[in-house]
């Protein structure tokens, strides 16, 4: 059973998540395909050729938000903090400040934030995915993503 802060709290995180869709797609038309679940608890933003892929979804007490070809992600609570990331995250995205390193069962994401600092999250498949294999990123594949518009 939830409290009613908690699901307050939910329906205020969809609300600013659905008009932060909402904006992605006045700002960019048809340079992005917004995909929304029913409840907007889930939303892809798909962009033209050569920009870069983003999603939140709402899952359990959190939100995810993946970034990128293959599926790096962050996993954040309700917060805030957390949702003013993933405004800031989505800016960078929609403005090109991201960079993809993709490799043998593992890829990393950069996105650079509005203020200059950068974040990164890496993500692994299967099992070699998850050993360290040093000096990876030197012959991973670089991939520049394009602004959305």
């Amino acid at each position: 059973m939830t409290s009613p802060s908690s699901s307050g709290a939910a329906a205020w995180d969809a609300t600013r998540l659905a008009r932060l869709a909402d904006r992605i797609e006045e700002l960019f038309g048809t340079a992005v395909v917004v995909d929304r679940s029913a409840d907007d608890a889930s939303v892809d933003l798909v962009p033209r050729q050569g920009a870069c892929r983003l999603y939140w979804v709402e899952l359990g007490d959190g939100l995810v938000l993946g970034v990128g070809s293959r599926d790096c992600r962050w996993e954040l609570g309700r917060g805030d903090e957390d949702l003013a990331f993933i405004e800031a995250v989505v800016e960078a995205v929609a403005a090109g400040g991201v960079w993809e390193f993709v490799g043998p069962d593992r890829a990393q994401v950069t996105v650079r934030l509005a203020d200059g600092s950068q974040d990164r999250t890496t993500t692994g498949t299967g099992l070699r995915g998850w050993l360290p294999v040093p000096g990876w990123k030197r012959r991973a594949r670089r991939v520049d993503y394009l602004p959305f518009a």
